[in-house]
C-alpha cells in the first residue's frame, strides 16, 4: 500500500464554472471533477512505482527509514520523506 501525506493538487480550483466557491471536490461539476482526477493521477504517477535514482537520492539525504509494520509481525515498512515535495511522506509496506 501507498499513502500521501502533505501531496496537494497543485491547481484545485476555488470557483466552479459557474463562479461558485468551491470548498471541496465535491462541489464541482462533472467536467471539472474529471479534471480533478487528472490532476490526482498525475500527482500518482510522479510517485509510482518509484525511481531509483529519487530512492538513491533519499538515502543518501537520510531521508529513508525502514521499521516495522505496526501490528503486522514479521513485515516492514519503508518511509520516504522529502520524495517529490518538500514535506511530503510515503509509505510501501
Amino acid at each position: 500500500m501507498i499513502f500521501f501525506d502533505n501531496a496537494r493538487v497543485k491547481t484545485f480550483r476555488s470557483e466552479n464554472s459557474k463562479g461558485e466557491k468551491c470548498e471541496s471536490p465535491y462541489e464541482l461539476n462533472t467536467t471539472e471533477y474529471k479534471e480533478y482526477a487528472d490532476q490526482i493521477r498525475e500527482l500518482i504517477r510522479q510517485y509510482v512505482p518509484p525511481e531509483r535514482d529519487m530512492l538513491e537520492q533519499a538515502y543518501q539525504t537520510g531521508n529513508i527509514m525502514v521499521g516495522p509494520e505496526p501490528g503486522a509481525s514479521g513485515q516492514y515498512r519503508l518511509l520516504i520523506s522529502n520524495y517529490i515535495k518538500q514535506g511530503d511522506k510515503m509509505t510501501q509496506s
